[in-house]
């Protein structure tokens, strides 16, 4: 997501695009109700969330998806997995995505990031500086375990996280706690108020 958010932020600049080309910003939330599935399992091991309308007004691509059954075009996504999950070079550009059936599966299998590898692209926009906000249900220590040199290239005076999740698991709240307290963070609470990092599980939730 942070991928897009980038894109919808420089993109347009960077490439001079025509001003006919429309970019959405994922983060951006809607208004539209929408019906949100989780779909058919496909090669054994690629699935995805798709959103439809109302069968009476898309008879065909939204009426094609039955929970985890059928989808739309199935041989036809089929083919481009095939493709996708090859070793290549290559990336997939969706023309006509409809309600994204193609494109959502395709997006499942990219591959999860570690954060030192935005470095580069932050470092390219002279970004020297930023306050993070981290919310990834107890995975929170696996951002600090990747990002050690994001940490180290940029001021980050201030970093909001959630707790509630992490501190369940001691192995992943010391790492957190181990990773600030090196690099002179203090815990406080939304009101400022200075937390004890030995009493990490009594924490606010965020």
């Amino acid at each position: 997501m942070l991928g897009v958010l980038i894109d919808h932020i420089f993109i347009r600049e960077a490439f001079r695009l025509s001003s006919n080309i429309r970019i959405i910003n994922l983060n951006q939330p809607i208004n539209a109700d929408f019906k949100c599935i989780n779909t058919k399992k496909l090669l054994d091991f690629i699935n995805t969330t798709i959103c439809l309308h109302e069968t009476k007004n898309d008879i065909f691509v939204s009426n094609s998806f039955q929970n985890t059954t059928s989808i739309w075009e199935e041989e036809g996504v089929i083919l481009i997995l095939q493709l996708l999950i090859r070793p290549s070079h290559l990336n997939f550009i969706d023309i006509g995505a409809n309600i994204g059936t193609y494109t959502m599966y395709a997006a499942a299998l990219v591959k999860t990031i570690k954060f030192d590898e935005l470095l580069p692209i932050l470092v390219a926009r002279g970004v020297r500086g930023a306050i993070i906000k981290i919310d990834i249900e107890s995975s929170e220590s696996f951002v600090v375990e990747s990002g050690s040199r994001v940490f180290d290239a940029l001021e980050i005076p201030f970093v909001q996280m959630e707790w509630i999740h992490v501190r369940s698991y001691f192995d992943r709240a010391k790492v957190i706690i181990d990773f600030f307290v090196k690099r002179n963070y203090d815990p406080k609470s939304y009101s400022c108020q200075l937390l004890n990092t030995t009493q990490y599980a009594t924490w606010p939730y965020d």
